[in-house]
């Protein structure tokens, strides 16, 4: 059962996010160069195009975070149970234990984030807060922020039952053998 749920996580990444994601980011960069161009070649200058640059790229990267967790491509610290892991049965144990437990941290530190992150989408609603520019509201950034965050959350479940599985001496499903 977690070998289907994950490879439906993976699939969920791989044919849908990354696509989102690489269109946010192209659509913002896009934009961000036909400004340059108006600016600079005909003096001419949109307001809001400024923002609407910013936070699709924010988006965009907001929405990777699962992405990036389930390749295990975020920046950690990771040098103890690097050197732990696979030298011994006892380091080996200790090794995969620090990574678990910095894995639960992790999703508890992302349970409370998103928490906040959504309560800041109930702010921005309530208040009808604006972007500086003024031309859309401010709240689905924070949406953004919230579903990446969560995003980054599972990734982190799951890593944390592959963890779990490395402890009871079995292997999880390889990432190359999903796609």
């Amino acid at each position: 059962m977690q070998k289907d749920a994950y490879v439906m996580w993976t699939a969920f990444h791989e044919k849908f996010l990354k696509y989102i994601c690489a269109l946010l980011l192209f659509g913002a960069t896009s934009l961000a160069l036909v400004e340059v161009i108006r600016r600079y070649v005909f003096g001419l200058s949109v307001y809001w195009q400024q923002d609407v640059v910013i936070y699709s790229i924010l988006t965009g990267l907001f929405l990777h975070f699962g992405i990036t967790q389930r390749l295990r491509g975020h920046l950690r610290v990771s040098l103890l149970p690097t050197l732990l892991v696979n030298k011994g049965r006892v380091r080996n144990i200790f090794g995969h234990l620090l990574n678990l437990l910095a894995q639960v941290v992790s999703v508890g530190y992302l349970v409370i984030f998103t928490y906040c992150a959504v309560r800041a989408v109930q702010g921005s609603i309530a208040v009808e807060q604006l972007v500086f520019s003024q031309i859309m509201p401010f709240w689905p950034w924070f949406l953004a922020l919230a579903i990446g965050a969560t995003f980054m959350a599972i990734s982190f479940v799951f890593q944390i039952y592959q963890e779990v599985q490395a402890l009871r001496g079995k292997h999880f499903i390889e990432e190359e053998h999903i796609i």
